[in-house]
């Protein structure tokens, strides 16, 4: 059974890794939602953020264009969130 990849979620970064331009981070989706569990994690690398300043361990984030490699999940484009008030959502 194929299960669908979504095209971005909102997940909280873990960790910051790596030096110099290797560096990356290591998140968790938010609400986990299939394949995502609440142990998938899912790396992007910081020369594919674009928030002005690194994201923080704990920072809730926006990744998309989320794919599988051989060892394991990757984003490749990675934002601050928008909190949910700015984006219209009631809870």
């Amino acid at each position: 059974m194929r299960v669908e990849v979504p095209t971005s979620l909102r997940a909280i970064v873990l960790n910051i890794r790596g030096s110099g331009d290797k560096r990356f981070a290591v998140a968790y989706a938010e609400t986990p939602e299939a394949p995502f569990t609440n142990s998938t994690s899912i790396t992007f690398s910081l020369s594919d953020w674009t928030g002005t300043t690194d994201p923080r361990k704990g920072e809730v984030v926006e990744l998309a264009e989320i794919r599988e490699f051989a060892k394991g999940w990757r984003a490749l484009l990675a934002r601050p969130a928008t909190s949910r008030k700015q984006r219209g959502d009631s809870g």
